[in-house]
């Protein structure tokens, strides 16, 4: 596989129901974290959250960045962006807990599993928001 070809990487299905796969073009039902127009997703992380989330988020961005030369950013809101990559720990995450306790993520197959982790996209997570890319994991 040759990276400097990949014009997009998106993602597609859930780690906790479905295999996840990762596309070099836009499909129908993907997450784009770098989509084809060159827009890039944000990862939303709680600031009460472990350190290691945000540290991870980071990681995570700056090996997009030597795949694709685009930065996706860190912030702790989803002002301003309409494809957030939501990362968190069960039960440190305001965020992650609410989508837990609304259903919308399959918590239960990670909680109280020692270095579990869900990753799914989720359609209407919150408010405002048609889909998200939600990464959560258990202490």
């Amino acid at each position: 596989m040759q990276f400097a070809a990949i014009a997009a990487i998106a993602v597609c299905g859930s780690m906790t129901a479905a295999p996840l796969t990762v596309l070099s073009s836009a499909g129908e039902d993907a997450f784009p974290i770098v989509a084809l127009d060159g827009s890039v997703a944000t990862f939303i992380v709680d600031a009460d959250d472990a350190e290691v989330v945000s540290t991870a988020a980071q990681a995570v961005s700056d090996d997009i960045k030597l795949i694709t030369g685009k930065s996706l950013q860190v912030a702790t809101t989803m002002e301003g962006t309409s494809t957030p990559i939501i990362a968190g720990t069960l039960g440190q995450s305001k965020l992650i807990d609410a989508l837990a306790s609304a259903g919308k993520i399959a918590s239960s197959e990670v909680d109280g599993k020692w270095e579990a982790y869900g990753l799914e996209v989720v359609e209407n997570p919150v408010e405002g928001v048609d889909r998200a890319l939600v990464a959560y994991g258990a202490n």
